[in-house]
């Protein structure tokens, strides 16, 4: 799991928390599991969504001279493959994470640049590997262990805003799910 994936864990987990609170309390007090039901679904429901998101949207595809990427929201970014340099593959490591270190992919341009990075974990490896046959680079068998400087240093520009600010966007995860969580109390009282 990557650093970002990291913050929306702790971010769920603190949630979570003030969700298992509401849990006893409603099972204690009937009249609060509609309550809970309502606070579990505000919960449950952005994490499968952006799930089948990702696995119904998120593509990488060459278009004719083009390599295109559409992210879980349907983004795009295309680059034009003369600018495409190869896809590399880097096992970051991450020394607090409980979870292994992820392998990741990343596209880069020819100025050395990353134009943009993937999970290699979340694709099939036949399509990872035939992406790095039609692109040039490194093949995803044993790639490097590498530090997040080294992977920015090797690869700059790579990481998009929140993988660079992972914090940050814990931290408004979590404010604006007990916002959420505040209002759905506060229309019982």
């Amino acid at each position: 799991m990557g650093q970002t994936g990291k913050v929306l864990g702790t971010a769920l987990l603190v949630g979570g928390g003030y969700l298992a609170v509401r849990l006893v309390r409603a099972w204690q007090d009937p009249s609060g599991r509609p309550l809970f039901t309502g606070m579990l679904v505000v919960l449950v429901a952005p994490v499968a969504v952006g799930y089948l998101l990702f696995f119904a949207r998120a593509r990488i595809e060459l278009a004719g001279e083009r390599l295109l990427k559409v992210s879980a929201f349907g983004g795009k970014r295309s680059y034009p493959l003369s600018a495409v340099g190869g896809v590399a593959f880097r096992v970051l490591h991450q020394p607090l994470s409980r979870a292994g270190d992820p392998t990741l992919g990343v596209v880069y341009g020819r100025d050395g640049r990353g134009l943009f990075t993937f999970s290699a974990r979340l694709w099939d490896p036949v399509d990872v590997r035939r992406l790095a046959g039609l692109l040039g680079g490194t093949g995803a068998e044993s790639p490097p262990v590498v530090s997040r400087t080294e992977f920015e240093r090797q690869f700059p520009g790579a990481f998009n805003v929140w993988e660079r600010h992972p914090y940050v966007l814990g931290v408004m995860l979590t404010i604006v799910l007990l916002v959420v969580v505040i209002f759905v109390v506060s229309l019982k009282g």
